[in-house]
């Protein structure tokens, strides 16, 4: 759209970009339906996790990783990074809630799901969207 005012030309910009961000974590889980390999034993990850978000902007063009870290870092910080994911019908749950009862908190971030790498990115996407409302084009995470 081009507005004339007073001889000057004004062109407002509207367009939709990407932006990509990398967050880090380190979390503990296990996989109980990989019966037979190291994954259904506990073991940690760094997790990087990639997250492309769409972004509307009209006007002048600003960076915009403030708006997502201060919504995301504080969650992946207080929830997520140094917890161990356990599925709440894993059987080793029960025993870890009771070794908490005795030594304290372990850190456990009991989830709906086995904590596959797909599971805890859909896990992630959700929780990112639901609160925040951010518009995610693509979320990537690697152990």
């Amino acid at each position: 759209m081009i507005l004339i005012t007073s001889a000057f030309i004004i062109v407002e910009i509207h367009f939709t970009m990407q932006i990509r961000k990398e967050y880090k974590f380190y979390a503990g889980h296990r996989n109980q339906d990989l019966v037979g390999t190291k994954c259904q034993n506990p073991h940690g990850h760094d997790y990087k996790l990639f997250i492309t978000f769409n972004v509307k902007r009209t006007g002048s063009i600003s960076t915009l990783f403030n708006d997502f870290d201060c919504k995301i870092e504080p969650m992946l910080k207080n929830e997520i990074d140094h917890r161990m994911f356990v599925d709440r019908n894993d059987p080793l749950l029960k025993y870890l809630q009771e070794a908490e009862k005795e030594i304290g908190d372990l850190g456990l971030k009991i989830i709906p799901f086995v904590s596959s790498v797909e599971n805890v990115s859909f896990y992630l996407f959700n929780e990112i969207v639901t609160r925040f409302g951010f518009d995610i084009a693509q979320i990537e995470l690697q152990e």
